[in-house]
């Protein structure tokens, strides 16, 4: 998303292309400005989208239609918390 403002001021339009420099010049930094903020990478948080407490107990029961019935030695609130859980990954190490 690029939003981009330029102002002026009525008094200021005498006709002169220094009005209309100074206009593109600040149309042209404020779009760099915004075009650098939107290709500055994502905290972890937003690259990943984690899975703790109710959160994960909601994506179980919408996986697998219940609770956790964990396979022995999987721990999924440790690895759903830590990082992204998939459905597949749920599938494996909990429904029935």
């Amino acid at each position: 998303m690029v939003n981009a403002t330029a102002t002026f001021h009525a008094q200021d339009l005498d006709g002169s292309s220094e009005v209309n420099d100074r206009l593109i010049r600040q149309l042209a930094f404020e779009l760099a400005v915004d075009d650098a903020i939107e290709n500055m990478p994502k905290s972890r948080a937003r690259r990943a989208s984690r899975t703790c407490g109710p959160r994960l107990i909601a994506f179980v029961m919408k996986v697998c239609g219940d609770l956790c019935s964990p396979q022995e030695g999987k721990d999924i609130a440790t690895h759903c918390c830590g990082s992204q859980c998939t459905d597949e990954y749920i599938r494996e190490a909990c429904c029935p």
